[in-house]
């Protein structure tokens, strides 16, 4: 069944090309539109320092305009992003209940890199990162993509290689350069609207632009714009129709009571009184209702889906002023102001304890460990034996927990730009923050709980008084900040002529300060929260930079570029960054280009400073379940199966910077005026690649000596050693630290079709863009073997072909569109062993489903313009229209799909209405 899809999506596909390219080619129907020479206006290009009157340089740039933009349908600049083929796994998401590291922050990632190889511009200039600490895959820092004004975008441009000769560092993977709108007159205002078509997923958003000044007549130009969007909370329990039904199967929706932490609580004893390890179930409280009750001895059960949130609520208030002077006629000056708060609020589920086995630990900032097991004395009320016992409870009587998140983002910069001494010059001054605060309740604090245990004043099971209740679970507060100041001074002029004509040279210098502060709420520092850590980081450091640009046409139908950089880090080194790119017009129809470039990139400084960070994970146990199945006398199935450790990240001083080379090879092809064909072959090779070897990794290589990937803490109890083994106790948790490790290479090829004609009387036009990913070889030790990720997951989950087609027809008033998205599905085994899965091959996930991988998506969008009414244009748009659910993910435990590839929505309706005052 799967190969018939792939195939009639094949068919569709070619039918569709071809029956455009009948009407692109056919004599009977185009008609050659008289070529219009434009107007002889330098631009800046992304990729460039060098403003040209032609837009094609060397470099693989894709621009998104901002009607594509409004086709889109997307609410936000992530979810925009998400549509872009060159777009891979490795970026931030803020589905889900907001418990990660970085809650409420959405990136970018292109070609799969992570978020830190992909740098992100605003106006061309740089932005304060994200203060949150993020260790999963090297994410050492992370722009946050919530606080760009997404309406007051004019176009976005990607520029899909290798650029920090151009940019500087975080450029491995390429540059994302989001451009504002610049002088406007008039006023406008926009309101759009969302829901699923079960009336779920539902935001809105209302903007509006106003421009006065004419620079050409005036001298000055006024630009003010403003937005609010909103977002609605959604839980798993919601009756949408957008989970499929392998998610439901297989996350028991619908038997829900699978959850052994309930208010009722489940009690435990020690099968060898003293051993300190109590898994001996006790018999089901009679107070757990019956529904409550699956079978005699499996205790009692509650249904987790009615707290879990596909996406929490969400709100962004934002606005741009920008002002620009015109001092006389070849000097502009330039201020400019914005301003973003996105607020994002998360429910999660009351918290709940486990003194089973490790219960909770936790570290604070100074590193000491902490550990708590809820267990209750002989003699507590609420203890029905005569030896002591263990609880697995949850706390539903403190209410669900809430977070709320509030990012705010402030950019302010003044320019000067114009022509002296025939040099095109440009200076500015930059300064750009981002503060985070987090509020957050229904976290246990510790003195309060031992204090309530001791003195028997909190009652599991019971009624509690809300006095004791708020004692237990204060509101915690942490805070963090980042500041970025720039100060850059560029020019560019003509030297000399050559046979293509004069060769231009660009440069320029940049000075840059950095700061990175997180502090943690006063009871997290001292570690009095069960299970939270004290995430602290404090660190800054200054960037001096010399960068410089020759454009040189040495033919008439060859055109070089040559960049070079030289960053000078206070806390590391010196790199030195070339880049050398070429054109050739070998025909006036066909242009070939090519690039190459080296980059780096700076560790991040929450990964070199004095931070602090912690995660858990599940691994399995090679000591006391060395074959992998069944525990070794005296251990726990846990051991086989897997137990959650806790981690603690310490900072690394050594660490050099990540190094790449990227190559680009490709070809421009317009047999006639509106019709384009592009495709470049890329390849990119990241070494030294900063990231820390997991958890399972630092248990397997326990006992090796001088082991650098960290080292392990075990319970110290002898009672709980495997008999004959010595220090075998059950795993509690480890210490890791980023390292150097080995080397991520990234090979494919991006395609794209823009055609257009007359059609009876109105404009038919199409469009495709396609990122066929040919290796993704990570390797992660260096001088170790490489495995491909391309389409096979190991490290990053990596479609091999990610693309859309779009048609449109526009005639009159009225414009239509259809199109077409699709992505390939992936493996979730290692190509060099047979019938392997990275899945347990025990798991009842893959059990169920037969296979091990994710299947393809396609879906297809329609959508319609009317501007019939004067200054009134208004917009529907249906994406997914056959609502077509998420392909199951076993990767993704809770929410069940993949995040950056697919979306919960099924087919939903974008409604927007734009009115122009005159």
């Amino acid at each position: 069944m799967q190969m018939k899809k792939k195939q009639l999506t094949l068919a569709i596909a070619l039918m569709l090309t071809g029956t455009v390219g009948n009407l692109l080619f056919s004599e009977t129907v185009w008609a050659q539109q008289p070529v219009v020479l434009p107007k002889a206006e330098k631009i800046e290009v992304t990729g460039s320092n060098i403003k040209r009157v032609d837009s094609e340089t060397p470099a693989l740039v894709q621009i998104i305009t901002r009607e594509e933009i409004e086709k889109s349908g997307a609410s936000t600049v992530a979810e925009l992003l998400r549509s872009v083929p060159a777009i891979s796994s490795g970026a931030l998401q803020d589905f889900n209940t907001g418990s990660g590291f970085s809650p409420a922050v959405q990136s970018a990632s292109l070609r799969g890199l992570g978020s830190v190889g992909t740098l992100v511009l605003l106006n061309g200039r740089r932005v304060a990162p994200s203060p949150t600490a993020d260790p999963n895959t090297g994410q050492g820092s992370a722009f946050n993509l919530n606080t760009i004004p997404f309406n007051a975008i004019e176009r976005i441009e990607i520029l899909k290689d290798g650029a920090s000769a151009i940019y500087g560092s975080d450029a491995i993977a390429g540059v994302i350069n989001f451009i504002l709108r610049k002088d406007y007159i008039g006023a406008e205002a926009r309101i759009s609207g969302q829901s699923t078509s079960d009336n779920t997923f539902k935001n809105y958003s209302v903007s509006g632009t106003v421009g006065f000044g004419d620079l050409a007549k005036d001298r000055y130009n006024v630009l003010i714009s403003g937005e609010y969007f909103s977002r609605e909370a959604v839980t798993f329990d919601e009756p949408n129709g957008v989970l499929n039904d392998d998610y439901r199967r297989l996350a028991n929706r619908n038997a829900p009571n699978i959850s052994s932490f309930t208010q009722i609580p489940n009690f435990f004893r020690e099968a060898t009184l003293g051993n300190g390890v109590f898994l001996t179930a006790l018999p089901t409280d009679p107070r757990c209702p019956a529904a409550q009750v699956i079978s005699p001895n499996a205790g009692c059960r509650t249904n987790l889906f009615g707290f879990q949130q596909i996406q929490g609520k969400s709100e962004r208030l934002g606005g741009l002023v920008k002002v620009t002077r015109d001092f006389s006629g070849t000097m502009q000056g330039t201020a400019e102001f914005s301003f973003t708060r996105a607020i994002n609020n998360f429910d999660s589920s009351p918290q709940a304890l486990d003194g089973t086995v490790n219960g909770s630990i936790w570290f604070n900032r100074a590193g000491q460990r902490f550990q708590y097991q809820l267990r209750l004395p002989v003699g507590h009320p609420d203890n029905p034996t005569t030896v002591p016992v263990a609880l697995r409870y949850r706390f539903v009587d403190l209410g669900i927990s809430k977070q709320e998140t509030t990012n705010d983002a402030y950019r302010g910069l003044i320019g000067l730009s114009g022509t002296f001494s025939n040099w095109d010059l440009e200076a500015a001054l930059l300064y750009s923050k981002t503060e985070r605060k987090d509020v957050a309740n229904g976290q246990l604090s510790l003195p309060a709980l031992l204090s309530a245990i001791n003195n028997r004043t909190y009652r599991f099971g019971g009624v509690n008084s809300p006095a004791v209740l708020a004692t237990l679970a204060p509101n915690r507060t942490s805070n963090g900040a980042t500041d970025l100041t720039s100060i850059d001074l560029k020019g560019s002029r003509e030297l000399f002529n050559l046979a293509g004509g004069p060769a231009i040279i660009a440069a320029g210098v940049e000075f840059r300060r950095e700061s990175f502060d997180i502090t943690s709420d006063p009871g997290q520092v001292a570690g009095d929260f069960i299970g939270i850590a004290s995430t602290t980081v404090g660190a800054s450091r200054t960037v001096k930079s010399l960068f410089a640009e020759l454009s040189a046409p040495i033919l008439k139908s060859v055109e070089t570029q040559f960049a070079l950089r030289i960053d000078n880090y206070s806390d590391y080194a010196t790199s030195t960054t070339p880049k050398i790119g070429v054109k050739w017009k070998a025909l006036t129809s066909l242009a070939f280009r090519a690039n190459y470039a080296e980059a780096f990139r700076a560790p991040s400084l929450t990964q070199t400073s004095n931070s602090r960070v912690q995660s858990f994970s599940t691994v399995t146990d090679p000591v006391r379940c060395p074959n992998g199945t069944t525990p070794l006398p005296g251990g726990q199935l846990t051991d086989c199966t897997g137990i959650t450790v806790a981690s603690i990240f310490l900072p690394s001083t050594d660490l050099e910077p990540e190094r790449s080379k990227s190559w680009t090879i490709g070809f421009i092809y317009s047999p006639m005026n509106n019709v384009s064909l592009q495709a470049d072959m890329f390849e990119i090779r990241r070494r030294d690649q900063i990231d820390r070897l997991s958890a399972q990794q630092v248990v397997i290589n326990e006992f090796v000596p001088n082991y650098i990937g960290g080292s392990v803490v075990r319970n110290a109890n002898p009672a709980t050693f495997i008999p004959g083994v010595p220090n075998s106790g059950p795993l509690e948790s480890t210490t890791r630290r980023f390292l150097n490790l080995g080397e991520t290479r990234v090979k494919g090829v991006d395609v794209q079709l823009d055609a257009s004609t007359t059609l009876g009387g109105g404009r038919l036009s199409f469009n495709t863009i396609a990122t066929w990913t040919i290796r993704y070889d990570y390797q992660l030790n260096k001088g170790g073997s490489f495995v491909n990720n391309a389409g096979n997951f190991f490290i990053n989950e990596v479609p091999r072909l990610r693309g859309n087609a779009t048609l449109n027809y526009a005639k009159g008033d009225w414009s239509g569109f259809v199109r077409g998205n699709y992505t390939s599905g992936w493996d979730y085994g290692d190509p060099t062993v047979p019938n392997q899965c990275y899945l347990a091959p025990t798991s009842p996930t893959l059990a169920y489903l037969g296979r091990c991988q994710v299947d393809s998506l396609t879906t297809i969008d329609v959508g319609a313009s009317y501007r019939g009414i004067k200054n009134l244009s208004v917009s529907l748009l249906v994406r997914n229209i056959e609502n077509r659910k998420a392909p199951y993910d076993p990767n993704q435990t809770t929410l069940g799909f993949n995040p950056t590839f697919h979306n919960p929505f099924g087919s939903n309706i974008n409604l927007s209405a734009n009115y122009r005052f005159k």
